[in-house]
């Protein structure tokens, strides 16, 4: 996935910056890649809820549940050309919660005995860690357009301020525990939308 070259990028750059002199230029760069790193997971996430959401409403969903699917899925046409990271985050968290509520498993049949796969879900999508919504928070408050880090200016043209490099260490911390959430969260909406995919085709074969 793109989201993780970003990421492992800045790892590497912060792990020199920590052990020795690096020129202060390179600051910025890395919580820019940071900060990408943190939109393309975010919107990697978003697709395998929409395409777990859309398997669901073939399979069969009531017509209200069916209706916010849709308007969700126009709303992120919106939402993905202005890279905003928290109305990202809280759009994934309602695409999760959704396909929560009317989990795959109420429309799937059984498991067979033969079925290993463990349907449980594999996280808690209505209640992320607090510390993944602040680093969310904290990033989209540093740079709103995704533009910010990447030229070094605020949006009214001022030279941002320089951090210490421990700050950098920390960010790091916070943005692979965020990470985490999101490969869970994601690994749940694959695993939705397999079983869903799976079972239409089997309907299909028997049509």
């Amino acid at each position: 996935m793109y989201s993780d070259g970003y990421l492992e990028a800045a790892d590497t750059l912060v792990e020199h910056l920590l052990q020795k002199p690096v020129p202060p230029k390179l600051e910025y760069p890395i919580r820019y890649l940071y900060r990408h790193g943190m939109e393309l997971a975010l919107k990697e996430l978003i697709l395998e809820a929409h395409r777990a959401l859309r398997l669901m409403e073939r399979v069969g969903a009531a017509e209200a549940w069916a209706e916010r699917a849709r308007q969700l899925s126009q709303e992120y046409r919106s939402l993905k050309r202005k890279h905003r990271l928290l109305p990202l985050f809280d759009h994934a968290l309602t695409c999760l919660c959704l396909l929560d509520e009317k989990d795959p498993s109420s429309v799937l049949p059984p498991p067979s005995d033969d079925d290993h796969v463990d349907r449980s879900r594999l996280v808690d999508m209505a209640h992320p860690p607090p510390r993944v919504r602040a680093t969310i928070e904290r990033l989209d408050e540093a740079d709103p357009t995704g533009e910010t880090l990447r030229y070094g200016y605020s949006l009214d043209g001022e030279v941002l301020p320089r951090k210490w490099r421990e700050d950098l260490e920390q960010l790091r911390k916070d943005v692979r525990e965020a990470q985490r959430w999101f490969t869970a969260a994601a690994d749940y909406a694959v695993f939705a939308g397999d079983e869903l995919g799976d079972y239409l085709e089997e309907l299909e074969e028997f049509e």
